[in-house]
């Protein structure tokens, strides 16, 4: 590995190690709640909406965590306006994707490890819906957050349209009568095929100035020439009247 490989991995885990931490502590510190309740009374925990609501919000902050820093390896880039100084490095952009995704694997293969041993999602083989509790997380967080963290620009946009996106496809399968066991095929499919896309997007990722955003969309639907923007001579007192 060579001195920049080396720099650009000891990046990426400084940038994704602190929000590891803080969902691994607080997935901890959770499971010590669901410790806690199991000892009390079993009166207590039927009067609950939830039997385990500590169990349940574990299994959220997991969710959360996975895709929040799938939407951080490349929405960082945004956030501190190093994706110039990122695509001008000697290094292939396959290269810099793979190191990006290899980081992004390790620490989202020990999230799952930790959500396996402290909630019980028992991942390699329990039922549908553990298994689609533990997987659906991880496909997400590695083939789709990073897409459209570059898609929406930022972590933010990343985190939410993932979410928001595969949420989606629980109660739309149900509205149309599919089965709750065919919902994680159909992610783990669009996961594999959001793997391609990043890919094909971030070898041709680009970082214009002015108006202009890296995805033109006009000019990929649009048969039309591009023109160069002319500018006209105008007197400057119109000109300010006109902006104020």
């Amino acid at each position: 590995m060579t001195t920049i490989a080396r720099a650009q991995v000891r990046k990426e885990f400084r940038e994704l190690l602190p929000s590891w931490l803080a969902v691994v502590g607080a997935m901890l510190g959770l499971a010590a709640g669901s410790a806690w309740l199991a000892g009390t009374d079993q009166i207590f925990r039927v009067r609950l909406l939830w039997p385990d609501p500590f169990q349940m919000a574990g299994m959220l902050m997991y969710a959360a965590g996975a895709v929040l820093l799938g939407a951080m390896a490349i929405g960082h880039e945004y956030s501190h306006n190093t994706l110039p100084t990122l695509l001008v490095q000697p290094i292939t952009r396959t290269r810099l994707l793979l190191m990006k995704a290899a980081v992004l694997a390790t620490l989202l293969a020990s999230l799952a490890g930790v959500a396996d041993l402290t909630l019980g999602l028992d991942m390699i083989q329990g039922g549908p819906r553990n298994m689609a509790l533990g997987w659906v997380p991880l496909a997400c967080g590695l083939c789709l957050a990073p897409l459209l963290a570059m898609v929406g620009r930022g972590t933010l946009a990343g985190a939410v349209l993932s979410a928001a996106l595969t949420i989606a496809l629980f109660p739309t399968g149900a509205y149309f009568g599919v089965p709750f066991t065919a919902i994680q095929p159909i992610i783990m499919v669009l996961a594999a095929a959001g793997a391609v896309v990043t890919w094909w997007m971030f070898r041709r990722l680009e970082v214009a100035g002015g108006p202009q955003s890296e995805i033109d969309l006009f000019g990929r639907f649009t048969r039309a020439p591009r023109r160069a923007a002319t500018g006209r001579k105008h007197h400057p007192l119109s000109l300010l009247v006109r902006k104020e």
